[in-house]
């Protein structure tokens, strides 16, 4: 239940977030260093802004999830060509190939950026880690190819040069953000509910205690927790990674900024597929 969770519902998403991105980025820092650049026109970045309507109203599917909602027919069609909802492996170091098979019928351009090994177990540690507010530094579960993150400089102050990040940045994650969105939830939630007992296995392996539903549950909460991004905050870079340089917004966690590394839109867009997802969990 987070950005990233029908991915790994999928696999396990989700979306996360957040590049981690790919939303995945530096839990103190903004990102990566780039040369600065200055200012010039971009065009708007095309995505959908559809607002889902109200969900509450949809059907629900029975606890199985063996049966489309009544006069879905065009989801029945979708997904019939998709594999087996029910793991055909009897362990985790053999599931790699449905999950890889079940991301390239349901959404090969997601399954392109997917770094093709433990991948239950990688978004199973994803989304814990989600759950409490940070973003997986080793074993990511996607390599997504963000673009450079440009900044212009704008004055130096106590000979501490100070920076604010371009408009164009939002645009770095919008491909990705769309590749997840478009995914029917309805059919997400039905692979989750059958490979549950999978991801329960894997997080049973971190050592911890609850169950992982727990943890979906709580890093999808903190995903739709986060509200708008500040408007051109300064920056400053103490060392290779960019900073915000007001503590209050330096301090927040790695999880939020990445989600405000997304950008508005995207924020929006991702956070709207989560409000329906959760519903089909």
């Amino acid at each position: 239940m987070n950005v990233f969770v029908r991915v790994a519902v999928v696999a396990v998403p989700i979306v996360t977030i957040g590049g981690y991105w790919a939303l995945w980025g530096s839990g103190s820092a903004i990102d990566k260093t780039v040369v600065p650049v200055t200012l010039e026109a971009q065009p708007a970045p095309q995505q959908s802004t559809e607002v889902v309507a109200d969900v509450a109203q949809k059907e629900v599917f029975n606890d199985r999830g063996s049966d489309l909602p009544e006069g879905d027919v065009e989801v029945a069609s979708a997904t019939s060509s998709l594999p087996p909802l029910l793991p055909t492996a009897r362990d985790l170091n053999h599931s790699d190939t449905q999950v890889l098979d079940i991301f390239l019928k349901m959404s090969p351009q997601i399954a392109q950026w997917l770094v093709p090994d433990e991948l239950v177990r990688k978004w199973v540690l994803a989304i814990d880690l989600m759950a409490d507010e940070k973003l997986p530094q080793r074993h990511r579960p996607l390599n997504y190819p963000a673009s450079l993150f440009k900044v212009q400089k704008t004055n130096v102050i106590d000979n501490k040069e100070r920076f604010r990040a371009l408009s164009q940045n939002e645009q770095r994650y919008t491909e990705l953000v769309n590749a997840f969105v478009v995914v029917d939830p309805r059919t997400v939630g039905r692979y989750y509910r059958e490979w549950q007992p999978l991801l329960e296995r894997a997080y049973g392996e971190l050592g911890k205690a609850g169950d992982f539903n727990t943890r979906m549950t709580l890093a999808i909460a903190n995903v739709l927790r986060v509200k708008a991004p500040p408007s051109s905050p300064e920056l400053t870079q103490p060392h290779v990674l960019y900073e915000y340089v007001e503590p209050a917004l330096e301090s927040q966690s790695s999880l939020e900024k990445a989600v405000w590394r997304l950008g508005e839109e995207n924020r929006i867009a991702l956070q709207t597929y989560l409000r329906e997802l959760k519903f089909y969990l």
